[in-house]
């Protein structure tokens, strides 16, 4: 009896293991089709329908980027794909980036079933080369007979690489049926550490699509090994305008075409004041930072704009607090503090919603390969595709929500509006640079200057814009006078922001040259804040004294609760007539106390 309960349970465990797998790889079992040979394995040559909805969009799961964990959603709807391939099709992958078992063991069932599989796998740079031999070895030494592959090499610069992360399909076996020309594009390596990061990935059944793709695939072939140097951009406009797909490096005749395809695409928004964009943006550089300007700019007609950004990139990317103060929002997310949860993402999108192409109401989802830097542009191997659709933007929609509500990265809040203060504009301050000592001097303190942000005051100091002046931006800094002997002098801030602050943060120089004529001297100064509306001042920090022959930034974190406001007190000359030099300071920002 014992025996036969043994044999019973070996059976079940065996069934449930069955049912786990076909689970973990989002299979439709049809009980009509006999999947497993006589000792229960599966059938390497069976085709399994996949049930599908196209277009179809796949997104890592919330849950499993958060934290840093696995997540196979994109990787299982790979592999479902390819099990779906019918006999006699054709595959055609161009990966930067491969080493996932499951869909490896995929390509070997499909090659057994008959499907031709040509395979542009890329060894371009450091990383490809460190992860895709294994893959190599497995794909040719696993006897597949209706295997062909390509090893990619871009040579047109150092840095540049096959960044694809496409398959195309001639045609699979759904529950529904055959379908033909499947397009499966994807943000994400098939790799398991591209899995741990926010992703996405859309496939869609459009045989022009599809022939725009293969084209595209084909010049890639024909130059994996060189030639990339002579490769010309090209891009399909489909669907009576609906779809589009573009295809980098963004060269023509063997020189990089001037402009940029991002930027067009928000060029393409004609009534700022009624449009919402949200980009998630895994790299970008200042080389395109043409884009953020654009992004400016449409906040200031109107526009709702949203940024998503990694911790590594806002670092090196200037101007996106000027964004912020314009009242764009940007959530920054940590990718390199391993002290607090990781979220790492590699997602690279657009969603535009408002009067697109002149059309009232489109809704854009911009998706691929491509991101914000010169090199994914101009040198790398990139693809990028334009849907109008509903369905597919409401989708990503969902996702870029997802992302926006992670915990931000920054210790502060948010920068107040209007900040950072570059005391620009002030009645009768004319000139634009130049040795003309152009600007406004005050020599009384309570004497009121409406700036952007408000009101402020200041004495024996003025706007000036001195070759000798230490500006930041546009053309003024705020200057204090140096006397031989004298008392303090500030700017103060003659009005609170209302809720707290977390940060401040401004640029700082002395003015003058460091030798010859303008002889400039180091100058001691300090931040300073009043909670009581300017009755009594707090220093914040350790006194400056240095001298900075170039403007240059300093940040101080804070935790100060409601109203305040700020001053800079820039210490008198002492009586024994030691020079306390001349003080520069620009674009001052107030971050808001989260």
């Amino acid at each position: 009896m014992k025996k036969y309960i043994f044999f019973i349970l070996l059976l079940l465990g065996a069934i449930s293991s069955i049912i786990s797998s076909c689970e973990k790889i989002h299979h439709r079992i049809d009980e009509n089709i006999h999947y497993e040979d006589s000792e229960g394995n599966i059938n390497d040559t069976t085709l399994v329908p996949i049930t599908i909805n196209l277009p179809e969009v796949s997104f890592t799961q919330k849950e499993f980027y958060s934290a840093n964990l696995e997540s196979e959603a994109i990787l299982n709807s790979i592999i479902a794909l390819i099990d779906a391939a019918e006999p006699e099709s054709s595959i055609y992958m161009c990966i930067n980036q491969i080493n996932h078992e499951g869909i490896l063991e995929a390509f070997k069932r499909a090659d057994n079933r008959g499907v031709n599989l040509n395979l542009l796998i890329d060894m371009s740079r450091v990383e490809p080369q460190r992860v895709n031999p294994a893959a190599f070895n497995f794909l040719r030494g696993a006897d597949m007979k209706n295997t062909q592959i390509w090893e990619t090499y871009n040579d047109i610069a150092d840095a540049a690489i096959n960044e694809n992360r496409f398959i195309l399909f001639s045609k699979i076996e759904t529950t529904e049926g055959s379908k033909e020309h499947i397009v499966f594009q994807a943000s994400s390596s098939f790799t398991v550490a591209d899995s741990r990061g926010a992703q996405d990935a859309i496939t869609l059944s459009d045989e022009e699509l599809y022939h725009a793709y293969l084209k595209y695939w084909n010049e890639m072939k024909d130059r994996a090994i060189s030639g990339m140097t002579g490769y010309n951009y090209f891009f399909e406009i489909l669907n009576a305008g609906n779809t589009e797909a573009h295809f980098m490096p963004y060269r023509n005749n063997g020189a990089v075409i001037s402009g940029d395809v991002s930027l067009d695409f928000l060029n393409r928004i004609s009534d700022p004041a009624t449009a919402e964009v949200r980009i998630a943006m895994a790299f970008w550089d200042d080389n395109r930072i043409a884009i953020l300007d654009k992004l400016i700019e449409l906040v200031e007609q109107g526009a709702k704009v949203e940024i998503v950004l990694k911790s590594n990139v806002a670092a090196t990317l200037s101007r996106f607090e000027v964004f912020e103060s314009k009242g764009g929002f940007v959530r920054i997310l940590n990718v390199n503090d391993n002290e607090r949860p990781l979220t790492n993402f590699g997602s690279r999108f657009m969603l535009i919603n408002g009067t697109y192409d002149g059309v009232v109401g489109t809704k854009v989802t911009v998706t691929g390969t491509l991101s914000f830097t010169a090199n994914s542009l101009r040198n790398s191997n990139t693809a990028v595709i334009l849907l109008k659709d509903d369905e597919v933007y409401n989708r990503y929609e969902t996702f870029f929500n997802d992302l926006r509500s992670l915990p931000e990265y920054r210790a502060s809040g948010p920068i107040y509006a209007g900040f950072p203060e570059t005391f620009e504009h002030v009645p009768g301050l004319t000139g634009t640079g130049g040795t003309a000592d152009v600007g406004v001097y005050i020599a009384g303190f309570d004497t009121p200057i409406y700036l952007s942000t408000g009101v402020w005051t200041f004495d024996n100091s003025g706007f000036r814009n001195q070759v000798t002046d230490k500006i930041v931006s546009p053309s003024h800094a705020w200057r204090s006078a140096r006397p031989a002997t004298g008392p303090s002098t500030y700017l103060a801030m003659a009005f609170d922001v209302p809720n707290g602050a977390s940060k401040v943060s401004f640029y700082y120089g002395t003015w003058g040259n460091q030798s010859g004529a303008n002889l400039g001297a180091p100058c001691t100064f300090a931040l300073e804040y009043s909670t009581n509306q300017g009755s009594t001042w707090t220093q914040i920090g350790n006194v400056i004294t240095e001298a900075a022959w170039t403007a240059k930034q300093v940040s101080f974190d804070v935790d100060i609760e409601g109203p305040v406001r700020f001053r800079i007190h820039r210490f008198g000359s002492p009586t024994n007539g030691a020079d306390n030099g001349s003080l520069n300071i620009d674009d001052f920002a107030i971050y808001q106390k989260k």
